[in-house]
């Protein structure tokens, strides 16, 4: 699990020192080497209109209207529109409220139109939802904003909850990956909060989870899902802003007592302002200079003029003048795209969990590994056993409610195999890792689904880890392994009513592995080196203890490599294949692969928020799963309808919607052959 990291000034300087001499720079501080292009074509001249005691100033784009705005999207750069005569901005006022401002390429600025009346200070806003700061309320005020016949029409949404710290700055997030809209709201305390604020079609504002920012932070700027957040003592600050991320950020700007007050993206460069209004990249190319008192924020536009050169409308806050200032600039080559970029996470498929179990009932990395029983005559019934590796076995229901808790001790893996022939009789058998006293724990599923457990079984292992089962006929053997990379294989054979072992062999790999799983049509155990990849070794007990690392961790495969499990006969393109399913636990996606040679990637995905899922037992909309540790897969039935293709269970690093306590989640396979298009 990935540490939170803690902001203090101490800790905030030391990483600023240690950072490297090129990044020292910062917008205050450095000489300015203006960019190359050129300026002449361009009226630099800053043009300013009073704010009313304002704050904060938007372009308006219009991306889900049927009509587009006469300007462009903030971050891309388009060929479609050259030079429009005017762009149209929002700002907002404590004096007048929201309000609608016409900027034409030269000349002086009209007197803006006011929206919406009120006392507004910060503004956001991501079509068709504006975000402000309702200064009467101290809480959010959202309005929706649409273009109507070419005109703006706006609708009052209710407040958002009072927070829980002064919101200092507000930045909008909408994202293609699951066609939802976010928002971050921070304050000087160092708390700061996502919301999901629904989509374009439904508005239904919901806490996504709370996160740790530098001390008085002074404006955040965001693009995709990186998220920027400046901090007067050290620079700027990177987090992770996807809906399933942890909370771990880095440095990208070192900058020891600046002067930043304004962040914005074009392209993915990161744009700064100085209370004096120069604007600068972080390697200290100068923009241009709107010349402030005490700006505030930064805003900008971006497009192509007559001479197809590419420019930004610029725009910052003057507080000392109670000024909005806006001046256009030429663009610096090495940030002109004429096409919308993605990065390799964007098109990374988002596919909603269904179902959320019941949480945790303690905070930190609780929960770990999966296993699915299959009801014998009624698959609604079917159960999801997890490790709770703090004290025992939990079963949940198929609506997430837990069903049962057996206090066995540290548990960390599990898997189980039904209907088994021991003992005189089949059994649905269930075996996990047992760390307290590095042994086997047994236990036996009833036509019920009720648990019953039997006697631990010792083992020889030092720092017992993983496992997974593997049936050859009537014989069961169990795979454990251990820190090390050892990998010991046990019979399993049943004597006074109870379960034994015998150790029929070792195997091993260069370093430390735990998710495994058998396929036994092939006889052949798959094993995932954390650091290194998957392994394929012969499962037979006597065959040779060589293995062969069959796909590396590199390209879409990140380390750590974690949960593997085997989907049974997947359609693809009308060709039955098995495939292996594993956790990508590095960039919190699932990869799947042929279990056979070339052992072809044939798609990856990750789990993300559904709106209307089911957690607990009660519809609600749940988050989707990230730095997953141990999963399970099967193709058998669990239900009707899309349950009967089988389904994926997966453990849940990071529960959000809101913060809670880790969990599993679950969706059926169909869901997932629908969306990669396997068929």
């Amino acid at each position: 699990m990935k540490i939170t990291p803690i902001f203090s000034a101490a800790t905030v300087r030391c990483a600023a020192i240690c950072t490297t001499t090129a990044l020292y720079l910062m917008a205050s501080q450095v000489h300015a080497n203006i960019a190359k292009e050129d300026h002449s074509s361009t009226d630099h001249r800053p043009r300013t209109v009073a704010a009313h005691k304002g704050s904060q100033a938007q372009p308006l784009v219009f991306t889900h209207s049927a009509t587009q705005a006469s300007n462009l999207n903030t971050n891309s750069i388009s060929k479609q529109d050259a030079n429009p005569p005017t762009s149209t901005w929002l700002l907002a006022s404590e004096r007048q409220g929201l309000l609608l401002q016409s900027v034409p390429s030269s000349g002086s600025l009209p007197a803006p139109k006011v929206l919406v009346k009120g006392e507004f200070e910060l503004l956001a806003f991501s079509d068709p939802y504006v975000l402000t700061l309702d200064r009467r309320a101290d809480r959010i005020r959202p309005i929706m904003l649409k273009q109507v016949n070419g005109e703006p029409t706006t609708n009052v949404l209710p407040l958002l909850p009072m927070g829980s710290f002064e919101i200092h700055w507000i930045c909008i997030q909408p994202r293609q990956q699951d066609g939802h809209i976010y928002a971050w709201f921070g304050g000087e305390n160092g708390q700061s909060e996502q919301w999901l604020l629904g989509n374009a079609g439904n508005w239904s504002p919901k806490l996504m989870r709370r996160q740790a920012i530098p001390v008085n932070s002074t404006d955040c700027a965001i693009e995709g899902d990186k998220l920027y957040v400046s901090e007067p003592e050290a620079g700027v600050w990177q987090f992770d802003a996807s809906p399933f991320a942890d909370t771990s950020a880095h440095l990208v700007l070192a900058a020891i007592d600046n002067k930043i007050t304004g962040l914005n993206l074009v392209n993915g460069t990161l744009l700064l302002t100085d209370k004096k209004g120069k604007i600068t990249d972080t390697s200290g190319n100068q923009l241009t200079t709107l010349s402030a008192n005490k700006a505030k924020r930064l805003s900008l536009a971006a497009t192509h003029n007559k001479q197809n050169q590419s420019v930004a409308t610029l725009a910052v806050f003057d507080d000392q003048t109670d000024h909005y200032l806006f001046a256009q600039a030429s663009l610096p080559s090495e940030i002109i795209r004429t096409e919308a970029t993605h990065t390799v996470d964007d098109q990374i498929v988002e596919i909603p969990a269904w179902v959320e179990s019941a949480p945790s009932d303690r905070p930190y990395d609780t929960m770990d590994d999966p296993a699915i029983w299959v009801h014998p005559t009624a698959p609604e019934k079917s159960l999801i056993l997890g490790t709770n590796k703090r004290w025992g076995l939990v079963s949940f229901n198929m609506q997430g409610e837990q069903v049962q808790g057996l206090p066995s001790g540290r548990i960390n893996n599990v898997d189980l195999r039904q209907q088994v022939q021991l003992g005189g009789k089949k059994r649905d058998i269930v075996v996990a890792t047992l760390r307290d006293n590095e042994s086997l724990a047994f236990y036996e599923i009833d036509s019920a689904g009720k648990i019953t457990e039997y006697p631990n079984q010792a083992t020889n292992m030092v720092d017992i880890y993983g496992m997974c089962l593997y049936q050859d006929g009537q014989d069961l053997y169990v795979f454990a392994n251990q820190k090390s990379g050892r990998i010991a294989q046990y019979h399993v054979d049943w004597h006074n009513n109870a379960p034994s072992i015998d150790l029929v062999r070792n195997i091993n790999t260069p370093s430390q592995v735990e998710g495994c799983v058998t396929d036994e049509s092939q006889h052949a155990l798959f094993i995932g080196e954390e650091d290194k990849g998957i392994w394929r070794f012969d499962a037979n007990p006597k065959a040779s203890p060589e293995g062969k690392l069959i796909i590396k961790v590199e390209g879409d495969l990140v380390a750590d490599v974690e949960g593997i499990s085997l989907y049974q006969g997947a359609e693809i393109k009308g060709k039955k294949q098995d495939l292996l399913v594993v956790s990508s636990q590095g960039n919190n996606s699932y990869i799947l692969y042929q279990t056979k040679p070339p052992y072809a990637q044939v798609g990856r995905f990750r789990i993300g928020v559904n709106l209307q899922g089911i957690e607990n037992g009660r519809e609600t909309s749940i988050d989707g799963s990230a730095e997953t540790d141990g999963l399970a897969v099967t193709h058998l039935p669990v239900g009707k309808g899309a349950w009967q293709q089988g389904m994926l269970v997966v453990q849940d690093g990071h529960n959000h919607l809101p913060d809670a306590n880790q969990s599993f989640k679950w969706l059926p396979w169909s869901s997932i052959a629908q969306q990669l298009q396997l068929n």
